[in-house]
């Protein structure tokens, strides 16, 4: 980014015929790592036409933009002169990039205006000049200094700064004080440059090509092999990484440390399983320093040995991640256990005093959302500490598993709401599925196309699987307390359809499921009137 009365290219070329671009380039390290885009504005002596910052800051945003300057990971903004104040409200202007954006090298960018501007305005009629009036009278620059400022410390990119040491025309253009106002660190003092000559280095190892080079190497590495990520808790095995799921429960975590300069997002990516909760589910950021923590979860239903997800963290190579489940069965025990410590809390919240009451004097989508929270918070319990997003997935998965659709809804919409990004991870997804063809919806999220759902698959319904002879009267008398809640009664009736199927009593199951249909028709109502007709008709032949 030149500056005023500079050009494109001209700014950054020597009378031999070197230019910055092509030293950059050919530095040690450099070669075959970046792309270079020169970005230039209309800024004149004498003519008309120029721009004030203002407008070559929006004109560089149009171009950066038009030439996908933004594809890139990374982007680091060398400026010169005015080209820098330009650049500084590019980035204030413009916070959806600035996770981008490492660093900022300012060249003798006025920061607190110049001496020759003060000379200048009375020759030379250009708005940008005016800009850059010296700061105790200049609203310009006091402004920008007040934006860049408010931005927090890990929002805004390094800035590292050069300044010129020898007069041009007799005159110093810009003092140090005004070149290293916003610096960051020690600045690098150019022997020798003038404010013109100081970006037209003629040889290689010009201090102002090794003071960028060395600015680039460490707060944007170009060397993909220069660590910026530190994953203590994965192991590294040939071309992936490797974690185990060591708790078959909810708390499977594993850190991520920035051991870099710079601010690092990533995200994770390519999770090759439904059944596979993951988050954060969007793009997160670690600071230089900081530690981030990656969670995982099992959901119900086929339980894979392995795994495997992508952690992109630009602009270093993706890392492919292999989970390994070393205990199927462990993972389907503690499964179990959070559906029967879930149903245990939906029960005891019911048997509160004075519960049912309230539930009834509140609308029905406020009754389900109470139940399908009285479950969360039983499930946090056993899980442990989770997002809250997290929390409702994992309840919503559970409620599904048993045969309660309407409640599970509830769970899912209250993730929507919570955490946008995770109600749409494959995970929640496929809760979501499930949960539509089991009650006929058309969708489960705002933001889904309506579709027709699956028919549920043939068997008996899951709930059977979590009764038995032993814990029989706990789910019987949940079935009276659900019951009890009028937007839970077609879920009372089903239970108690389940409870009396278990124990032989198929002809009072089929009466409690029909009842249940009439109340809420369902594809799961129907599944398990077809159920337990087959297990009348079995029994007649067999008699």
């Amino acid at each position: 980014m030149h500056g005023i009365f500079g050009d494109t290219n001209g700014t950054w070329a020597n009378d031999n015929g070197r230019t910055f671009f092509d030293l950059l380039a050919s530095a040690p390290g450099m070669q075959g790592k970046l792309d270079l885009f020169a970005f230039g504005f209309t800024s004149t002596m004498w003519g008309g036409g120029s721009l004030d910052i203002r407008e070559a800051a929006n004109k560089m945003e149009s171009y950066l933009a038009f030439n996908h300057v933004w594809d890139y990971d990374s982007v680091v903004f060398v400026a010169h002169s005015m080209g820098g104040l330009v650049t500084l409200r590019e980035v204030i202007n413009q916070p959806q990039h600035r996770a981008k954006v490492p660093l900022v090298f300012l060249f003798a960018t006025p920061t607190e205006g110049s001496q020759i501007t003060a000379v200048a305005q009375y020759v030379v009629d250009n708005p940008a000049i005016r800009q850059m009036f010296m700061a105790n009278g200049n609203d310009f620059l006091k402004l920008l200094d007040e934006d860049w400022r408010r931005l927090a410390p890990g929002d805004r990119p390094h800035v590292a700064c050069a300044y010129e040491k020898s007069p041009t025309y007799g005159q110093m253009i810009v003092a140090w004080s005004s070149a290293t106002r916003l610096c960051d660190g020690t600045p690098d003092a150019i022997e020798g440059a003038n404010h013109l000559t100081l970006v037209k280095p003629d040889r290689p190892d010009h201090p102002s090509v090794i003071a960028l080079v060395n600015a680039i190497n460490t707060y944007a590495p170009v060397s993909a092999d220069q660590a910026l990520l530190d994953m203590p808790d994965f192991r590294q095995d040939g071309d992936h990484w490797a974690y185990t799921l060591a708790d078959a429960d909810a708390r499977n975590s594993a850190r991520l440390r920035n051991t870099g300069a710079r601010r690092l997002a990533y995200e994770i990516r390519e999770i090759s399983s439904q059944r596979l909760l993951v988050w954060p589910a969007e793009q997160a950021t670690i600071e230089p320093g900081q530690t981030d923590t990656v969670s995982f979860a099992l959901l119900h239903g086929k339980i894979d040995p392995q795994y495997s997800l992508v952690i992109r963290a630009r602009p270093l190579p993706d890392r492919t991640v292999i989970v390994n489940v070393p205990d199927v069965q462990a993972v389907e025990r503690q499964q179990r256990a959070l559906v029967e410590t879930m149903s245990a809390g939906i029960s005891d919240y019911l048997a509160s005093a004075g519960t049912v009451d309230e539930l009834k004097r509140l609308g029905e989508d406020e009754q389900r959302t109470r139940v399908a929270d009285a479950a969360r918070r039983a499930a946090a319990a056993r899980i442990g500490e989770l997002p809250e997003g997290a929390q409702w997935v994992i309840t919503a998965d559970a409620l599904a598993e048993v045969g309660w659709p309407a409640l599970a809804t509830s769970a899912l919409r209250k993730t929507e709401a919570v955490s946008p990004s995770l109600a749409k991870s494959p995970a929640a997804i496929a809760v979501a599925d499930t949960v539509a063809t089991q009650s006929g919806a058309l969708k489960v999220f705002d933001w889904q196309a309506e579709r027709i759902p699956d028919p549920p698959a043939s068997g008996e319904p899951k709930t059977w699987a979590y009764i038995t002879a032993g814990n029989a009267a706990h789910w019987s008398a949940l079935s009276e307390r659900l019951g009890e809640v009028p937007a839970l009664a077609p879920e009372g009736l089903n239970l108690k359809g389940d409870v009396l199927s278990v124990t032989g009593q198929n002809t009072d199951a089929k009466r409690a499921y029909t009842r249940a249909a009439q109340l809420r028709d369902s594809p799961l109502s129907k599944q398990r009137i077809r159920t337990v007709d087959a297990q009348l008709r079995r029994h007649d032949v067999q008699g």
